[in-house]
């Protein structure tokens, strides 16, 4: 119940942030964070493959929240016998994969981060379902722990740096979800 509590007033706190924007290095927060989840990883014997990535502009508590949250369900949702891999890589391009969500982002410029996992993946039929609060897609007694908020809190925090978040997953496949930091 505690744990629950605390990542409500996250979610609440990020609605309205005081931290200052500033430049953040993306190579230093994922190295902190895979520091931070390494009993985590060498537990699951799991490889994490991350390419250079780029310095944004952004609340830098924040980003360390985003990331953390995607690895953890990395590491979490991972299928019985496969050693996870887990790969963060980038590119720079326009919205053209956003115009879905809104179709004036085509000529925009975006960092897109990609990260992705050789997980359990999950079903399209759920992709506007993972984003929403306490939206789990496993039952409440399976081996997936968790409270249905991480990625609520992932599309929060992207909406607080104008960005964009989206999930592609297919079962048994792994999941991939691209970050756009505008650029």
């Amino acid at each position: 119940m505690q744990l629950l509590i605390t990542d409500l007033m996250n979610l609440t706190n990020l609605t309205q942030t005081n931290e200052p924007r500033s430049l953040v290095d993306l190579n230093k927060t994922i190295q902190y964070l895979l520091d931070e989840v390494g009993d985590k990883i060498n537990e699951k014997e799991a490889s994490v493959e991350v390419q250079l990535l780029p310095v944004i502009d952004g609340y830098q508590n924040q980003v360390r929240i985003l990331f953390k949250a995607l690895l953890d369900n990395s590491l979490k949702f991972t299928r019985e016998g496969v050693k996870p891999v887990i790969t963060i890589s980038y590119d720079i391009m326009n919205g053209h994969e956003l115009t879905d969500v809104n179709p004036n982002l085509l000529h925009k410029k975006f960092y897109r981060i990609t990260c992705s996992d050789n997980g359990i993946g999950f079903e399209k039929k759920f992709i506007n379902k993972i984003f929403r609060m306490f939206q789990r897609l496993h039952p409440q007694e399976s081996r997936y722990d968790g409270k249905g908020i991480g990625l609520a809190i992932c599309q929060r925090i992207m909406a607080n740096h104008e960005g964009y978040i989206i999930a592609h997953g297919e079962p048994g496949m792994g999941a991939k979800f691209k970050l756009f930091f505008p650029m």
